[in-house]
């Protein structure tokens, strides 16, 4: 009874296998068994699975192409990252009247203020066999006092724009909730909008919306630095938690945010909540910023919403939603208003890990949680808003050295490229601790998360900073910030 497996023809066995991720697939050639060897060794099967973990993807189930077309896609894909190799096809968007942008599951959509009409793009994939597409809409809303986000995961818009008077008493913000497609109300959304007020005098309001699932969170920031944090459902209309003083937030799970909050603070920390309970579930401490030095800013980025589901039968694989990336970037300043920038990397499934073991009111200092699981680096991250956050990686551009730098902090695949001795070019592997002096930092501060950073130069002049995709970066030119450039890999 026990060899009852083996037993089966090979046909099913390959359909067996195919259910199998690559470690129950290495663990299967781990066994003492002639014919599982001899069917899984050098198979395009266990190449095509271990190459999707170690490039952090995953396959697209609806695919009609065979393992071995999938595999040969799957490998130039990632040929063309290793080596920073431009297409041929570089596409140009200029955005001479362009006030407001966002760059979302490889979609770029772009706001006219004077013709009040959106212009979105799919970006295209040589690789993956995505298509070019563009579409518009012209709608009613001058959104010339707000802002907006997307979500094509769930074919979403969301605009949230002022109509109270500059000198009401109270700041009244109008939500909608629209279909990305069409620019309709969406389907979902038992209202298409909502009021939110703000009970605060202010001329000018800064937003900061990220959208998660059926969540949605709002930065509601003034002229002169007054916060609040609003938690709704876009479902439902519901407002879930509205929180003062907060400097940065993002979404960690659709119900879980983490937010930092130093006002009236004496130290600096992140904390963990849940939109629907109310205290702080967990609070992780961050380095301390020495006497010379204060927080002008403190942002978080990360990539809040899921990756599309795939429908086209021709994308082989995608991003893979078991972990992100977040960064926490500091800008620190001193007596004199001279900058020290750094940024803090940590994965997503790191917080979410302490998130659990946590005790309530006992905060986690950064000695125990952030030498292991973090990378500090001294980068500057462009004060222009890009995306440049996607996945694993991160995405810098140093305009005085005319370079972009991207960290890649996928483990599985840092960890494969060393086993098999195969390095990528023109990347620095850095394995050892990074040591940060009293100089910035009140202590010594360590931290040694294994990182690949790649350095390229763009095939475009005057470049100031990049977006980040799955399959492309996005360069944005300098003279009057007028064109949007995709060189695609």
């Amino acid at each position: 009874m026990k060899n009852k497996l083996l037993d089966l023809p090979t046909e099913l066995l390959d359909l067996v296998f195919q259910r199998l991720d690559f470690r129950s697939l290495l663990r299967c050639t781990q066994v003492v068994c002639h014919r599982m060897h001899s069917i899984l060794e050098g198979s395009a099967l266990l190449q095509y699975q271990t190459k999707l973990a170690s490039t952090g993807k995953r396959d697209n189930p609806c695919c009609s192409w065979s393992t071995s077309v999938r595999l040969k896609k799957l490998e130039v894909y990632q040929e063309a990252w290793d080596n920073l190799r431009w297409s041929n096809n570089v596409l140009s968007f200029p955005v001479s009247n362009v006030s407001l942008w966002e760059l979302v599951g490889g979609v770029l959509a772009l706001y006219n203020v004077t013709q009040h009409s959106f212009r979105f793009i799919q970006l295209p994939s040589a690789h993956r066999g995505v298509d070019h597409r563009e579409w518009q809409f012209n709608l009613d809303i001058d959104i010339g006092r707000g802002d907006f986000t997307i979500d094509p995961s769930t074919d979403l818009m969301i605009i949230v724009n002022r109509v109270s008077a500059d000198n009401a008493v109270s700041a009244v913000f109008k939500t909608y909730f629209l279909s990305l497609t069409t620019g309709r109300p969406h389907t979902k959304a038992q209202s298409s909008e909502i009021q939110i007020e703000i009970p605060q005098l202010a001329e000018s309001w800064y937003h900061e919306i990220k959208v998660f699932d059926n969540h949605l969170a709002v930065l509601f920031t003034t002229d002169f630095g007054v916060t609040e944090l609003v938690v709704c459902s876009w479902n439902t209309g519901k407002v879930l938690k509205r929180l003062k003083n907060v400097m940065s937030f993002a979404f960690l799970t659709s119900t879980l945010i983490v937010l930092n909050d130093i006002v009236g603070r004496s130290d600096i920390a992140l904390e963990i909540i849940d939109v629907y309970d109310e205290p702080v579930s967990c609070c992780l401490h961050l380095p301390e910023p020495t006497l010379g030095y204060g927080i002008a800013d403190l942002e978080m980025v990360t990539e809040s919403p899921r990756a599309p589901i795939i429908q086209q039968s021709n994308i082989p694989f995608t991003a893979s939603l078991e972990d992100r990336l977040l960064v926490i970037n500091y800008r620190l300043e001193d007596s004199r208003s001279r900058e020290r920038n750094h940024a803090i990397f940590v994965p997503v499934s790191v917080l979410l890990n302490h998130h659990r073991r946590s005790q309530p009111n006992q905060p986690i200092p950064w000695t125990d949680w952030g030498p292991n699981d973090t990378r500090i680096l001294p980068v500057s991250f462009s004060g222009i808003w890009v995306c440049y956050v996607h996945g694993m990686r991160a995405s810098v551009y140093e305009p005085a050295k005319k370079v972009f730098q991207i960290f890649d902090f996928s483990q599985l695949g840092l960890a494969y490229d060393l086993v098999k001795g195969d390095k990528r070019p023109q990347t620095q592997y850095l394995t050892g601790r990074t040591v940060l002096l009293e100089s910035v930092f009140t202590e010594r501060t360590l931290s040694c998360l294994p990182v690949r950073i790649s350095t390229g130069t763009f095939p475009l002049e005057s470049v100031e900073a990049v977006m980040l995709t799955e399959d492309a970066l996005l360069a944005a030119t300098v003279s009057l910030f007028s064109d949007l450039f995709c060189p695609g890999l």
